[in-house]
């Protein structure tokens, strides 16, 4: 639900600024899951890199992590 909703979004600054918009801050539970899924997160053979990231960057958002925009 959260990646298609994303696909939209011209550039990765708009979807972290969604994604804090809709999760805020978090408890500890849930960046417990959030840390396991980037780190059980591939890359499936034939899939866009794109699509690969968003992924990751919608569990790094729910961890609440500093992505710089440079």
């Amino acid at each position: 639900m959260l990646q298609h909703q994303h696909m939209s979004m011209p550039t990765t600054y708009d979807i972290l600024v969604n994604l804090h918009e809709m999760f805020g801050g978090k408890g500890r539970p849930v960046r417990q899951v959030a840390l396991k899924a980037i780190m059980d997160a591939k890359m499936l053979k034939g899939n866009p890199v794109r699509d690969h990231m968003i992924k990751l960057l919608n569990k790094m958002e729910i961890l609440e992590a500093e992505i710089i925009d440079r």
